[in-house]
C-alpha cells in the first residue's frame, strides 16, 4: 500500500492514507500546492505504534525520492520522551508530596526518608532518557 508524505509548512511531516479505491494520482492532488511530497511504501516506514508516539520527530529526505529515508529522528524522540515522562510524573509527584507532608506531621523519620527518594526518583526519571538509543528503550521508559 502506499502512503504520501509531505513536509507542512512548520516543518513536520503529513501523511495521507489513499483508500485502496482512489488512484494514488488522484490522492497527490489532496497535498498543498508548492509543498514537496514523495510517495513512498507503507512498509518503508516505521511502524504505525511508533509513528503515533514520535509523529513530531518524523522526518525524510525529500531530495532523494528514490531512497527517502523515512525515520524517527532519536534526538526529537527524546525531547518528547522527556514531556511524555514529566507529565506522567507529575501526578506522582502530587501523590509524594501528601506522603511527605503526612510523614513531617507524624514526625517519622523512615517515611520522610522514602519520600524524599522517591522524590528525588522521579526528579531524576527524565535522565534515563539520556541513555537510551534506541525508540524501543524510550519506549519502555516509565516514572
Amino acid at each position: 500500500m502506499k502512503k504520501i508524505l509531505y513536509k507542512q509548512e512548520d516543518g513536520t511531516i503529513a501523511i495521507l492514507n489513499p483508500s485502496p479505491d482512489i488512484r494514488i494520482e488522484e490522492a497527490i492532488t489532496h497535498v498543498p500546492v508548492g509543498l514537496p511530497y514523495l510517495v513512498v511504501d507503507a512498509k518503508s516506514l516505521p511502524s504505525d505504534e511508533n509513528i503515533n508516539l514520535f509523529f513530531s520527530a518524523l522526518e525524510a529526505d525529500f531530495d532523494t525520492p528514490s531512497d527517502p529515508k523515512v525515520r524517527i529522528n532519536i534526538a526529537k524522540a527524546k525531547e518528547i520522551t522527556k514531556e511524555r515522562l514529566r507529565i506522567e510524573r507529575k501526578r506522582l509527584f502530587d501523590a509524594n508530596d501528601i506522603l511527605l507532608r503526612d510523614a513531617m506531621l507524624e514526625n517519622n523519620k523512615a517515611k520522610i526518608d522514602k519520600a524524599i527518594a522517591e522524590r528525588d526518583r522521579l526528579r531524576d526519571v527524565t535522565k534515563k532518557v539520556d541513555d537510551a538509543n534506541t525508540i524501543e528503550a524510550l519506549k519502555k521508559l516509565r516514572p
